[in-house]
């Protein structure tokens, strides 16, 4: 009878090494400007993003309108 059921070995586990963290991380006046224009591109994204989910209701709402009142005649 074979040992081998498919299943990882604890050894192998154990031996995998861990991951390292980025031995410089990178902080400077220009990245902490940046990240304040970022949420100012953010807040621009959500306007649009909600003017245009708006149209689409509206168009979306005249199709229905228009359906009903054709059924209708």
């Amino acid at each position: 009878m074979s040992s081998d059921d498919g299943f990882t070995h604890a050894e192998e586990v154990l031996a995998r090494p861990e991951p390292t963290p980025d031995p410089e991380p990178v902080i400077s006046k220009e990245l902490k400007k940046e990240g304040g224009a970022a949420d100012k591109g953010g807040a621009d994204k959500l306007k649009a993003t909600l003017l245009i989910s708006g149209a689409v209701v509206a168009v979306i709402g005249a199709i229905f309108a228009i359906a009903k009142k054709i059924k209708e005649a």
